[in-house]
């Protein structure tokens, strides 16, 4: 089964949820440079479609799941002492 690895120190809901968007952001730019590559010619369609498929996608899939559920939990917690009057327009 495939999962995320956190590195130690990230065991916090929010930190995971930061941790998650950096990884999401990482792989858009290796998707971005593969794309690069296979624009160059430096890669054929099928190494371009077999990255996207094996690799990409599923990595992609797998952050998005995990970022959905930490935001769900941290919608639910309440220790915040955060108030609409602290926005500043």
């Amino acid at each position: 089964m495939s999962s995320i690895k956190y590195p130690v120190g990230v065991t916090s809901n929010s930190d995971r949820y930061v941790y998650l968007y950096r990884l999401q952001e990482l792989l858009r730019l290796e998707h971005n440079g593969r794309g690069k590559d296979f624009r160059d010619k430096k890669i054929t369609k099928s190494q371009w479609l077999e990255y996207e498929d094996i690799d990409f996608n599923p990595k992609s899939s797998m952050i998005s799941t995990e970022i959905c559920k930490y935001r769900e939990l941290l919608k639910k917690d309440t220790r915040s002492k955060a108030k609409l009057s602290d926005i500043i327009l």
